[in-house]
């Protein structure tokens, strides 16, 4: 090695003050911290005084952010808010933080959008208005938004709604219900812009519907899906061929008189081509589809708040399956005497049976007493495809057929249950025999298994798979056979040979290093010379590895921080006001699977629905539990079983039945045979409703 001593002592020197600036810029920052936690406490204490009208004595001037900590968790009325805002420098702070609306570094700007809508002043106000405007950055902007939507003047609906044109979808979608927070004067706002073509100004105002109901709200939802066919046409007109990249679909386009787009830049002539200035407009990348899907939410909202006015205006001969849902949706809600005998006939089209069957269940879940009629239509079906449906519709209410098998009904409930059985509804019944405790109940059931047993391979099969040994012997049925094979994890052998491969490489990385420097006339020297030789030069290896180890650490040393101290800005300016308004935060599935839990899987249960999040939804799988999980949770949660509507994306071993209570939504538990972990997780993959799902 040519390296001499004098230079590895000012190599090592170097490292050794660079741990010493490091280590002691972090103890004066921690006193630093210390100081300035002190101060701050004190000012907060002078601050609580303030807000009890208190007269502190010797105060001079308090620092902003505390005034801001306050404002954060506490409304103050104008008394107090006066008589704490002596001591702040109001005016100070808000020339401040409007001059970093302009900064160059995304925090800060996203800092002085969130103080200025704690100062809530005009200026501040229109402040943020001219720099939403300007801004591009579509987080900063929402921050922006935010702040005027906590300001609440009605003066910045304008400002927000401009800001939706050539957003991008994720600013569009919280952006719209931060402006359909203003509720009522939005509603009043509304006819300046109910004309407009803009596709943004369509997904906004429908948004609103969502969420505000109003004549104006009705008024334009009856417009938009009696126009549907007209409005693709425009949208044609107005952004070109879809996927196309043309000055039709450029950000620096604008609507001519006559409903063409023409480019800004080259004085107002309609180009068909794509110039270097191109940037596509974020709502003409598939628009056709995009404005379908908002179509088809007009229609559900409709049928969900103005259900008449849908049944007056739709075209039911109508091809788009969604449609046909959303009728099958408004006839639920219309109260009729017709209306069970409607919903029966959707369930003969492929379309609108799960939309049919869900409603069904949904309205004897309701009404128990319709159940009877629902049961003589049952009998009285001559259509299998629509018998088959409504079997899984009465099957959600089994357990009323079962127990009525020991009353006087019983020939009525026996016919039932047979054709349910026949008619593919089997894991119900096994299910409740398997946890059943009267025995007449069970002779009964036993009886209409063995009947249906003989014409159907199908149920033996099941019933010889799930099914307890004593029931089993009872209906005349062998167990199937177990399959006694463990689970054996074969080797990854391309994961062995890569581990091999690593492992023969650090072994032989030094003697090749020493091999490559010396060359081959190594092996010409006394094998003593040549250990010596290596020894010495390992020796290197191990400094300049120490070396370039400690140079990485320092350099990751220094990136942390800077990431840490991004993390901590960014959650300072944390604000729960805005992270607990619709929409913000993205709705999520929580699945958790369940095996003999019985002693605490309510504890588990309270401690997910007691987290704090906006929207999510806590799904429980019960994976085949032998003792009472599935009871301990029905009795302690009123749960009951409903009719489920979801889609079996992947396999799983087969549901035994779902159970919710309509005034616990968030939870829903679902039982099921017993698959593991992995499938329990799958079940509830499938279940989930959510954006996301962990």
């Amino acid at each position: 090695m040519s390296m001499t001593m004098n230079g590895w002592l000012i190599l090592t020197g170097f490292f050794v003050l660079l741990d010493i600036i490091v280590v002691s810029f972090l103890l004066l920052k921690r006193s630093a911290n210390s100081k300035r936690e002190r101060l701050e406490e004190r000012e907060r204490k002078v601050l609580f005084k303030l807000l009890k009208n208190a007269d502190p004595k010797n105060v001079l001037k308090i620092h902003i952010s505390r005034y801001f900590d306050i404002k954060k968790v506490v409304t103050l009325d104008s008394g107090r808010k006066e008589n704490a805002e002596k001591y702040v420098d109001i005016p100070k702070a808000e020339g401040l933080y409007a001059k970093r609306l302009h900064s160059f570094f995304k925090i800060r700007r996203i800092e002085s959008s969130v103080n200025l809508g704690l100062l809530g002043t005009e200026e501040a106000r229109r402040n943020l208005e001219a720099s939403l405007l300007e801004e591009r950055d579509p987080t900063v902007k929402l921050y922006m938004a935010n702040a005027l939507s906590d300001i609440g003047n009605k003066e910045s609906l304008s400002v927000l709604v401009a800001s939706l044109i050539n957003g991008r979808r994720f600013y569009r979608d919280r952006v719209n219900m931060l402006i359909a927070d203003f509720g009522n004067e939005f509603d009043q706002y509304l006819p300046k812009i109910r004309d407009r073509e803009d596709i943004e100004i369509k997904e906004l105002l429908v948004d609103f519907a969502s969420v505000y109901y109003s004549e104006g709200s009705r008024g334009y939802l009856e417009r938009l899906i009696g126009e549907r066919d007209e409005g693709v046409r425009r949208l044609k007109t107005a952004y070109g061929i879809d996927g196309q990249r043309t000055c039709v679909n450029c950000i620096h386009g604008h609507f001519l008189e006559n409903g063409d787009r023409a480019c800004s830049i080259r004085k107002d002539r309609v180009f068909t081509y794509a110039c270097k200035r191109h940037k596509v407009i974020p709502v003409s990348i598939n628009y056709t589809a995009s404005y379908t899907d908002l179509i088809h939410k007009a229609y559900h909202i409709m049928a969900e708040y103005y259900p008449m006015s849908l049944l007056k205006r739709i075209v039911l001969e109508t091809d788009d399956a969604q449609i046909r849902a959303a009728y099958v949706e408004a006839v639920a809600k219309v109260t009729s005497e017709d209306r069970v005998d409607r919903l029966i006939a959707f369930l003969g089209h492929e379309d609108t049976r799960r939309p049919a069957v869900h409603a069904l269940s949904l309205l004897i879940e309701k009404n128990p007493s319709m159940i009877s009629a629902m049961t003589k239509r049952f009998h009285q079906e001559t259509d299998k495809e629509i018998k088959k449906e409504l079997s899984k519709v009465l099957a959600s209410r089994i357990e009323y057929f079962i127990m009525k098998l020991t009353s006087k009904s019983r020939k009525d409930s026996v016919l039932l249950l047979r054709d349910i059985i026949l008619l593919g509804r089997r894991s119900e019944v096994i299910d409740f025999l398997n946890k059943n405790k009267d025995i007449d109940i069970e002779n009964e059931l036993v009886e209409i298994l063995k009947g249906v047993v003989k014409s159907s391979p199908e149920l033996r099969e099941e019933c010889a798979r799930y099914l307890n040994e004593r029931l089993l012997e009872k209906c005349g049925i062998e167990k199937a056979p177990q399959d006694k094979k463990g689970e054996v994890q074969e080797k990854d052998k391309k994961l062995v040979s890569k581990l091999y491969l690593l492992l023969g490489s650090a072994i032989l990385i030094f003697p090749l290093i020493f091999l490559f420097r010396h060359g081959v006339g190594i092996f010409s020297l006394p094998f003593v010379e040549q250990l010596k030789l290596y020894i010495l030069d390992f020796n290197y290896y191990i400094i300049y590895y120490a070396m370039t180890i400690s140079a990485i650490y320092l350099i990751l040393l220094f990136l942390s921080y800077l990431n840490v101290k991004k993390q901590v800005n960014l959650w300072e300016i944390k604000n729960m006001s805005l992270m607990f308004k619709r929409k913000m935060l993205p709705s999520i599935s929580i699945v958790a699977p369940a095996f003999n839990e019985e002693k605490t899987v309510i504890q588990s249960v309270h401690s997910l629905l007691n987290l704090e999040y906006p929207e999510y939804e806590v799904i429980l799988v019960n994976d085949g539990s032998s003792d009472g999980t599935l009871n301990t949770l029905i009795r302690h949660y009123d749960l009951k079983r409903v009719d489920y509507m979801y889609t079996k994306k992947l396999g799983t071993k087969p549901l035994r039945g779902v159970y919710m209570n309509r005034s616990i939504p968030k939870l829903i538990v679902v039982d099921k045979e017993n698959g593991g972990k992995g499938d329990s997780l799958n079940a509830g993959i499938n279940i989930s409703k959510k954006e996301y799902f962990c």
